[in-house]
């Protein structure tokens, strides 16, 4: 990959961004710090670069393939505690001092650029593969904006165009991604690259990122107004599951948990009999570098080359002891989603071999706690305890609706209406296939 050209701090976007550091300059009135600055890169590296929430923009300078990096020389070599990185450049409108217009000067079509993070663990590099774009109202926090749209970058050549991603730390960097969740196909590589396709009719799709230097379970966590989400790690107990894939896989003595994840991205995912496992956060699970905790609301994708357990409620492994979350899903409502050209089963449903009885999952709310489940193939199965007549499946739309006897909604497969295979497990759950 060869780069023409190097990113730099984006003056324009600084001052469109955050409007009273605009207003400081316009009218030369003094920073919180008593220093009067004349340009957004003077006040970015003498006040600005230090504070969280006054994140740096740094961007393409052409439509080529770029190097973007927050340790460059404009900066002193620090970019500060928070910096959002971008392979394409923008026009920018202030239209006054509540909003601006903003269009990408590029969408990364026919691009192959390289986003370079920080070292350090207490920084954030902010990784870009959505475009801002549209009219912004709010000159406050790009890091949520109340309008706004954003725009899918690197998609048109297959795996010709895409970003780079270099440097990416667990537990605090994040990469925006535009759309859905189920609107991408996330595979590793097995010398632990991640890559992050726009879903196309078949195959893995269109590659938009490489994520390199992993494993790295990464998650979708923030859902934004302008329709982008954020993938992290930052939810500690949601993605992969290390301790349950060891169980399930029967890999006790072979591989640790520490170091299940390495196993599954270079080794298991490739074996036929190996499933990799993904549960939610149980509610209260903590967030790194963050006082907040998980709300029990899961969105959770699951990566691997054959397939895999999927379970939006928590589930954890301590020696021979395995335990469900409180509730059994009661009170939340998750969204799975299932690789692209796997076999996945979908947990509405928890077997004896993990818990005394089998147990029905999202009960005792009257259809407000549920399991939404995306990117369902016909190859995939959902797994419910009991029987198949325990359960009523009404269609909606182009949905297949999963309820109890009594009425209580426990999930909404998309894309399918009716069963068309069961298979009784000895558990006391059974496997059901819908088409």
């Amino acid at each position: 990959m060869t780069t023409t050209s190097i990113g730099e701090f984006n003056e324009t976007l600084y001052r469109a961004a955050y409007a009273y550091v605009d207003d400081l300059i316009t009218n030369g009135l003094s920073a919180p710090d008593g220093v009067v600055y004349t340009t957004a890169l003077d006040f970015y590296n003498g006040y600005g670069k230090f504070q969280p929430g006054l994140e740096g923009f740094f961007t393409s300078t052409s439509n080529g393939n770029d190097f973007v990096s927050a340790s460059g020389p404009e900066v002193n070599g620090n970019g500060g505690v928070d910096v959002d990185l971008y392979g394409i450049g923008y026009d920018i409108n202030i239209i006054g001092p509540t909003s601006f217009e903003i269009t990408p000067t590029s969408l990364g079509v026919g691009e192959q650029d390289v986003l370079v993070g920080r070292t350090q663990q207490d920084l954030e590099d902010g990784f870009f593969l959505s475009a801002l774009n549209g009219t912004f109202t709010d000159r406050t926090n790009l890091n949520n904006p109340l309008s706004g749209t954003t725009t899918p970058l690197y998609v048109g050549r297959g795996t010709r165009d895409f970003a780079l991603i270099n440097n990416f730390t667990i537990g605090k960097d994040y990469i925006s991604v535009a759309g859905n969740v189920f609107d991408y196909n996330f595979k590793y590589e097995a010398n632990g690259n991640f890559n992050i396709f726009k879903s196309g009719r078949s195959g893995n799709g269109d590659l938009i990122g490489v994520v390199a230097g992993g494993p790295f379970d990464l998650q979708p966590r923030r859902f934004l107004s302008d329709g982008s989400f954020r993938l992290s790690a930052r939810v500690l107990r949601r993605g992969f599951n290390e301790e349950l894939y060891v169980k399930v896989n029967e890999l006790e003595g072979v591989v640790s948990p520490s170091e299940a994840l390495n196993h599954y991205v270079t080794t298991g995912q490739f074996q036929e009999d190996i499933k990799g496992v993904f549960t939610g956060a149980e509610q209260g699970s903590p967030i790194s570098f963050s006082t907040g905790v998980a709300d029990g609301n899961d969105t959770l994708f699951a990566y691997g080359g054959r397939g895999a357990i999927i379970s939006g409620v928590g589930i954890l492994v301590s020696g021979d002891v395995t335990t469900i979350e409180p509730g059994f899903g009661a009170n939340q409502v998750d969204t799975l989603i299932g690789g692209l050209e796997t076999s996945d089963n979908f947990l509405l449903g928890i077997g004896t071999d993990w818990n005394s009885t089998a147990q029905a999952l999202y009960v005792g709310n009257d259809g407000l706690d549920l399991a939404y489940i995306q990117n369902y193939q016909t190859q995939d199965k959902v797994i419910l305890a009991g029987a198949v007549e325990d359960y009523t499946y009404a269609t909606l739309g182009s949905a297949l609706e999963i309820s109890t006897l009594d009425g209580d909604l426990i999930g909404i497969v998309e894309g399918v209406g009716a069963v068309s295979a069961t298979e009784t497990l000895d558990n006391g759950t059974v496997a059901v296939q819908l088409r």
